[in-house]
């Protein structure tokens, strides 16, 4: 998962409302826990380096330089991170660069 390529999904919506990322999934769902998401600090500078062009390493590197943490500590909570939006169909992976 992390040395895959990571993209938004194309059935949402977001705005970065006070430093937050607010996330829209706008496919159908049962129900509205799944359909609306906010993210925290963290979540949405995730969401911001979210954009095709970064893999999950890519991203991993980038948190431990800005929020000074482990790496062992960010690749778990990254890739847990991750199963969380796939499951919820936020974001998808690919083997290559998509933009």
């Amino acid at each position: 998962m992390l040395e895959r390529y990571v993209a938004k999904s194309e059935n949402i919506a977001y705005r970065i409302i006070d430093g937050q990322a607010l996330v829209i999934f706008l496919g159908t769902t049962q129900s509205t826990e799944d359909r609306i998401n906010v993210f925290n600090e963290t979540g949405t500078r995730i969401w911001e380096l979210v954009d095709g062009r970064h893999r999950g390493k890519d991203i991993v590197d980038t948190l431990c330089s800005q929020f000074e943490v482990a790496i062992g500590v960010v690749q778990e909570e990254l890739a847990q991170f991750f199963n969380d939006l796939q499951g919820k169909r936020l974001i998808t992976f690919h083997d290559s660069s998509q933009r």
